[in-house]
């Protein structure tokens, strides 16, 4: 995970209530947990599957899903991207490619929540 920005969140933290997808999805699971590192820091991601340390292995032109769980230490408002190292089996070196799509989290304790709902009419308000 690449940080591009980490702020103070906002307190009250204002949260949108509302149904998730899946929330305990598990496919190449990879946690990573942000602890107050400065923008333009990388932060290694760990593998956390059935077989500690492992890697995702892949044969030519085989594709497959990866699960990422980012948590922190510290309320922030974080953006970030993610880079992905790999390495082809014929080769010694590895190579990076950093995803374009940025992502943002907001991490705050639930005591700071100020939730909200979704009006009929597509207005947020506070619950």
């Amino acid at each position: 995970m690449l940080v591009d920005t980490a702020a103070a969140s906002t307190n009250p933290a204002r949260v949108w209530m509302q149904p998730t997808g899946v929330e305990d999805l598990q496919i190449n699971p990879f946690r990573v947990t942000y602890q107050g590192e400065a923008p333009r820091q990388a932060i290694s991601s760990v593998y956390v599957g059935p077989v500690p340390g492992a890697h995702v292995r892949l044969q030519p032109e085989e594709l497959d899903h990866l699960t990422l769980t980012v948590t922190s230490t510290v309320a922030v408002e974080l953006r970030f991207r993610l880079e992905v190292v790999y390495r082809l089996l014929s080769q010694q070196s590895v190579q990076t490619v950093t995803l374009s799509q940025p992502f943002a989290a907001v991490f705050a304790s639930p005591d700071a929540w100020l939730p909200y709902q979704m009006s009929p009419d597509g207005h947020l308000l506070p619950t």
